[in-house]
Order: C-alpha cells, then structure tokens, then sequence
C-alpha cells in the first residue's frame, strides 16, 4: 500500500511534519475486505486508511490528519464516492489553519501526476507552494484502457487548471 512507500521516504531522508490521509465514506470492495480480515471496524476507505496508518510502528509517531470525504449524491440520487477534489476540499474545511509549506502527494502510478494537478489547483500556491508527487510504478498488468483513461483525465485536469490562472 501507500504507507510502503512513506516509510521507503523517510529512510531516503524525506522528514514529514504531518502525513494527510485523504480518503472517504466509500465502502470497501471485496477483495479489500478480505485484505483487512484483522480488521473488524473497516468498512470504508478511510477506516482502512486509518488503520493501515496505525498498524505501522514506523509512523506512529507522527502527527496524522484523517480526512473522510462523505459520498455524493448525483442528480439521480445515486451515491458516488468522493473524488480528488472533494476530499482536498474536505481537508482544507476541516483544517482552515493547516501550517502552509510543503506538500507531497504519494498516488500509486498512473494517477500520481492527475492528483499532483489537483491538489495544486484546489490547494493553491498561496498555502503550499511547493506541491510535488511520488508514487509506486504502475503494475506490470495494469489494462491499457485505464492508463489511456488517466492521461485523458490529466490533460482534461491541465486544461482545468489554465483556466483558473
């Protein structure tokens, strides 16, 4: 998961004030379930995050901010889970005096560089204004069509973000 590559980080010399965990209400798929067997109080995104965070003993000594992004309705009344921006925009509510600085965002590939974009864009450079990224390489059997789907979504992001500027 994730929390791999922050500890990998941190032997690299990486120093975190305080590790964002941006998640939400989603409910867990399957195969996440039967990941989190030890875990009876997961049932969402954010309580695997949460414990994923605490269950690792090299991190337990940072400062930790849990963001549960609620579900969205749709027009239809269908619930969706919470995207990028809504869990960004989450975040900054709950923590209107978060400390500005620095801000890396770790995604696994190939989302990393849309969610870079993102957090950029509804971050601002005012309160972080060095926004990078890090991310695990893709799985070598990733499909093709999600790969082709994410460039997509980044240009349509990039595009997003030079109209705001």
């Amino acid at each position: 998961m994730k929390l791999l590559l922050e500890k990998k980080l941190q032997k690299d010399g990486c120093k975190f004030k305080t590790v964002v965990l941006l998640g939400g209400e989603r409910p867990l798929r399957d195969i996440e379930l039967e990941e989190l067997k030890d875990c009876k109080d997961c049932k969402t995104e954010a309580d695997m995050m949460k414990h994923l965070f605490k269950s690792n003993k090299d991190l337990e000594s940072m400062d930790c901010i849990l963001v549960n992004a609620p579900m969205k309705k749709t027009k239809a009344g269908k619930l969706v889970r919470p995207n990028t921006d809504d869990t960004l925009v989450s975040f900054e509510k709950a923590n209107p005096t978060a400390s500005t600085g620095s801000c890396l965002v770790i995604a696994e590939n190939p989302y990393n560089t849309r969610q870079v974009k993102v957090a950029r864009r509804v971050l601002g450079n005012a309160k972080f204004p060095v926004i990078d990224g890090a991310g695990h390489k893709a799985k070598d059997d990733i499909n093709i069509i999600f790969v082709f789907d994410e460039v997509a979504r980044t240009i349509y992001e990039q595009t997003k973000s030079q109209k705001i500027s």
